[in-house]
């Protein structure tokens, strides 16, 4: 793999799968993988704090990559922002019979679980709680 200045990679390359230590579930429902994230991005997380193999996989983004898309960089931001985290997760959802869900299943998801929402209307990220 190519590694640019730094020893930052030149494309985005994925890690290793991950899973949070203290995942009591199988790791692929959401709740889990929501967990995962969670261990993963908080700040003060240790290496302890996760297992692998898991359920998520990380993607490494470089900074230069960034313009390529504003919403990785500004997502980041806004999660910073509201949470405290310094990361950003993005995913399809998949709805109760396996295709990926709608704007209201997802709402109502986000709902259950306490997780801030980001969304994009008309080019302008927005957030908020669910």
């Amino acid at each position: 793999m190519a590694r640019g200045t730094g020893g930052w990679p030149e494309t985005e390359e994925y890690l290793v799968s991950i899973e949070a230590s203290e995942c009591a579930g199988t790791g692929i429902s959401a709740e889990d993988r929501a967990l995962t994230l969670r261990a993963a991005g908080a700040p003060g997380a240790v290496p302890g704090d996760l297992v692998t193999p898991g359920h998520v996989m990380p993607l490494l983004v470089p900074e230069h990559l960034n313009t390529r898309s504003a919403l990785p960089a500004f997502g980041r931001a806004i999660v910073a922002q509201h949470t405290g985290y310094t990361v950003a997760a993005w995913c399809d959802v998949l709805g109760q019979d396996g295709d990926v869900a709608g704007i209201e299943e997802s709402m109502a998801l986000a709902m259950r679980l306490s997780a801030p929402v980001i969304t994009v209307e008309n080019g302008a990220l927005t957030s908020g709680a669910a």
